[in-house]
């Protein structure tokens, strides 16, 4: 359809040359093909025009859309959820995990070997400080299924292989239940074993646990930390896409606005030119507007007055020295305070 719109263009500006010469006669009345052509013309700028709000449209669906994201306040419930802390990941988890057992294994290997060598210095420790022997009592092993002793704890605490302060707990505690298991209440041993355990429960509360809670609080540290890092870059990559967005729409807006400049101009030159009595009349009616509706009006009709001024300069270029109706259109919005740069 443009193709065609072309060529009647080009066909009908011919004709109008061919007609210019009897124009001092009479204005030429609109050939069948004139108005077909008009008719063309009108068509597309309304099929250009909607294609245009649509676009508009769009552009106006993405600011609500940014607009929220950026200056819309929140619910409580989405506040909520924007205060918790995002989630970890497998490897995340692993590596807090891995500092954890770090430090556990260098309280076990410090603090719990001080725990165990200050109950084997102890004086009821004698029984414990060394393996059963199973050679004087041999029906220990039908008792206890799981031997333990303060000695073998220290050997293997010094050797590092306890993983973390519970293992050493749990060995202690062995070794006081099989003397209990072995021996009756009334024999030294097990009363041995009960003060023993006693004391083992006060240095392990002052050497142990202070560490222990103060490694918990360090766990609990590292991950907020990393928690906070996780929303806070996951914040700054919402900030980029937002300025992304509001780049490409306002790159978007740009472009409507040039198309919109260039529809006004060709919806003006489909008019009819003002006759000067009309030009009067406007002209008359924009001076007693308030200046920002001037401006606005002045918007809208000033390509208008252009074409019918552009459409008649070589017509009346002669008779008026050379640009009468660019002139008159001059004097009109000079009436209204404003003139053509």
């Amino acid at each position: 359809m443009d193709g065609a719109d072309e060529q009647e263009e080009a066909a009908a500006a011919a004709a109008g040359g061919a007609a210019d010469g009897a124009a001092a006669v009479g204005a030429r009345q609109p050939s069948e093909r004139d108005l077909r052509l008009k008719q063309r013309k009108v068509f597309n700028l309304k099929r250009k025009f909607a294609e245009l709000t649509a676009q508009v449209e769009g552009a106006l669906c993405e600011t609500r859309a940014v607009s929220a994201w950026k200056l819309s306040p929140r619910s409580a419930a989405a506040a909520a959820a924007a205060a918790k802390a995002p989630r970890l990941d497998a490897s995340e988890r692993r590596m807090l995990a891995g500092a954890r057992s770090r430090r556990l294994a260098e309280v076990a290997a410090k603090q719990c070997l001080a725990v165990i060598k200050a109950l084997m210095a102890h004086k009821f420790a004698f029984p414990f400080n060394s393996p059963v022997d199973v050679t004087k009592y041999r029906d220990y092993c039908s008792y206890v299924k799981t031997p333990m002793d303060f000695g073998s704890m220290k050997v293997k605490a010094e050797e590092g292989g306890y993983g973390e302060p519970a293992q050493v707990y749990s060995d202690a505690l062995l070794v006081f239940n099989n003397a209990r298991t072995y021996n009756q209440p009334t024999e030294d041993v097990y009363y041995m074993a009960t003060v023993l355990q006693e004391y083992f429960q006060e240095r392990w509360s002052k050497l142990v646990t202070p560490k222990l809670q103060e490694e918990a609080k360090q766990a609990k540290g590292e991950e907020d930390a990393l928690r906070q890092r996780k929303a806070a870059a996951a914040r700054a990559a919402a900030d980029v896409a937002a300025q992304e967005a509001a780049c490409r729409l306002a790159s978007c807006l740009d472009e409507l606005h040039e198309q919109l400049a260039q529809l006004r101009v060709q919806a003006a030159l489909c008019c009819e030119p003002l006759p000067a009595a009309a030009r009067e009349e406007l002209a008359a009616g924009l001076a007693g507007l308030p200046q920002r509706q001037l401006e606005a009006a002045l918007g809208l009709v000033l390509p208008r007055l252009m074409a019918a001024g552009d459409s008649h300069l070589q017509q009346h270029s002669k008779a008026a020295g050379g640009s009468s109706s660019r002139l008159e259109v001059e004097v009109d919005l000079a009436r209204c305070g404003l003139g053509i740069d």
